[in-house]
């Protein structure tokens, strides 16, 4: 089970622990941190010294995409897990379900979500307009291992010039390759059910807590209300201390 933190500190706790508590399939969890500045480090390094969790520190930062890469190419075990920061695991039987759908359905990967391609596409940041591929949603997923290594494909993003597409551009975010060749190699990820939408939650957006000198919207601050509260139900409920 792998898990990418960055700035995350409170939410990233729970999501450790929400995995924890999902030992019957969980053999080792692997959480890699990007050089947070918010205390995560020392929480982190706490679940570590415990034998609890392997941390792995890119002090000088990494995406997910570069994570995933990398757990990919050296997992050793059959099945590789991954969730977001701040997805928390709503059931204990979440991880068995995702990984009963890749043994149920022959795929090598089963992910929570699909996105869909977004044509046109305008960049809030620069003003560009992509094309922007399909893909899995890579927040939560689950593969076999050695089979998606074979195929070859990078998880990170990526922008490739395409002077045929009316765009101009095409955009592969997080997952888009990958998605892609699943396709090509006729084994299309498998997207869970909606009924599986109740075993997990999706914060979203929460490294702006490390961040100074910026306004919060009520949006925002009811978030940090949630993940608090999950936090404290976690450390009554999960494995790890406090």
């Amino acid at each position: 089970m792998c898990i990418a933190s960055y700035n995350t500190r409170h939410a990233t706790e729970v999501a450790i622990r929400r995995v924890l508590a999902q030992r019957d399939v969980v053999v080792q969890v692997q959480v890699g941190d990007s050089g947070s500045t918010d205390g995560s480090l020392v929480m982190l390094q706490r679940f570590a010294e415990r034998g609890l969790i392997n941390l792995q520190i890119a002090p000088q930062g990494r995406s997910h995409g570069e994570w995933l890469d990398d757990w990919t190419a050296n997992v050793d075990r059959p099945f590789t897990a991954f969730v977001d920061s701040d997805l928390f695991l709503r059931r204990r039987l979440a991880l068995r379900h995702l990984l009963d759908a890749i043994v149920d359905n022959d795929a090598i990967l089963a992910t929570c979500a699909r996105v869909g391609e977004i044509p046109d596409y305008v960049s809030d940041v620069n003003g560009d307009r992509a094309r922007v591929a399909a893909r899995v949603a890579p927040w939560l997923l689950a593969f076999r291992t050695r089979e998606l290594r074979r195929l070859g494909a990078s998880w990170q993003y990526r922008w490739e010039a395409r002077p045929d597409l009316p765009e101009r551009a095409m955009s592969w975010d997080v997952g888009a390759d990958v998605d892609a060749a699943l396709a090509a190699a006729g084994r299309p990820a498998h997207v869970m059910p909606a009924a599986f939408d109740h075993e997990w939650i999706h914060v979203g957006g929460l490294s702006w807590r490390a961040q100074r000198n910026r306004s919060v919207s009520m949006r925002d601050r009811l978030k940090t209300a949630y993940v608090d509260l999950a936090l404290l139900a976690s450390r009554i409920s999960t494995p790890g201390g406090h």
